[in-house]
């Protein structure tokens, strides 16, 4: 008889959202999950983009002033970092 394939739950603090190439680690927590829903939340908010990386996720953006490119990536950084905070508050709280 095979035995079952046991799953890694992964969770908030298993994952450093903070350092590039982490996407490949995906939260599978029932409660992670259930706080990303309740706030409307993909796993993409969450994990850190360079600012090349943000460019080429956002096509359109190229067209634009370079100075108008690293603001709207410094909102993307401090509304990823929002989100987080989120997140582990609706989690452990």
């Amino acid at each position: 008889m095979n035995k079952p394939i046991e799953t890694l739950i992964i969770n908030l603090s298993m994952i450093d959202f903070n350092t590039p190439n982490t996407k490949h680690k995906k939260l599978n927590s029932p409660t992670s999950i259930k706080a990303l829903n309740m706030l409307g939340l993909e796993y993409d908010d969450l994990y850190y983009l360079s600012f090349k990386e943000y460019k080429n996720k956002n096509y359109s953006l190229k067209e634009l002033p370079s100075d108008v490119q690293q603001r709207r990536y410094n909102y993307h950084e401090t509304k990823r970092l929002q989100n987080i905070e989120q997140v582990v508050k609706v989690t452990f709280y």
